[in-house]
């Protein structure tokens, strides 16, 4: 690609995607999307600075304390990341992106962001990545939903929280985190809660009784105010 030349958009399902799950996230999960724009745009305030300018590439971007509080967020925002990416005008938010991810496949190389049209290519790359795992996450949970069906007789917990698909997105890692709270918004007596405790935790709850609503609105509190990790809810069991 000659140099100047425009650099192609993501798929345009790809941003249709990143667009929906942020809208839905926002609808259902306001406070946690006015956090993040009220940090993201305090970062992106300093991307002209003259600190970050004379940083001769994106990356400089990286090292201020507004980035910093972006990143303690955790991947939980990585679907509010991806929306920003989607416009042309945010792709310094690769970085934001790389800080977040934990799956090393799906990052983007961060030596090749030196001009606008390699960080802009990662960009519309991050969109594309992250539409193909939305469309993998939605897949299993509709095979997750099949196995719950076929369960539905049963008394045992377990029963609900495994077979493959259930351990497929558990494997996604911490970045599905924002899919599995938009499914749990509009399922807050399924078993979203035991698959979030796993991807966070690292482990089932072992909890042999379950709040629903209680739990519902622990996970909801926990992700709309932009806790860490070990602030999640930690059992079947809410106060």
């Amino acid at each position: 690609m000659a140099p100047y030349r425009a650099v192609p958009p993501p798929a345009d399902e790809a941003i249709t995607t990143a667009y929906r799950v942020y809208g839905s996230l926002r609808d259902s999960y306001p406070p946690a999307v006015t956090n993040f724009e009220t940090l993201f745009a305090a970062w992106k305030a300093t991307w002209n600075s003259p600190l970050t300018q004379l940083g001769l590439n994106s990356s400089a971007s990286a090292f201020t304390p507004a980035f910093d509080a972006l990143v303690k967020l955790g991947p939980a925002i990585i679907p509010f990341v991806v929306e920003k990416l989607a416009e042309p005008d945010n792709f310094f938010a690769i970085h934001l992106y790389n800080a977040l991810e934990e799956d090393e496949e799906a990052k983007v190389d961060p030596a090749s962001v030196l001009d606008y049209n390699v960080a802009q290519r990662h960009a519309n790359l991050i969109v594309d990545i992250n539409h193909a795992r939305a469309k993998a996450f939605a897949a299993k949970a509709d095979d997750w939903a099949q196995h719950q069906e076929d369960n539905s007789l049963s008394a045992n917990s377990t029963d609900y929280v495994s077979g493959d698909a259930y351990h497929s997105m558990v494997k996604m890692g911490p970045s599905v985190i924002g899919h599995a709270m938009e499914k749990y918004a509009h399922e807050p007596s399924g078993w979203w809660h035991e698959m979030l405790h796993e991807i966070v935790h690292g482990t089932k709850s072992d909890s042999g009784t379950f709040f629903k609503r209680r739990l519902h609105q622990a996970w909801k509190d926990w992700f709309e105010k932009g806790l860490p990790h070990e602030k999640a809810p930690k059992s079947g069991f809410t106060a």
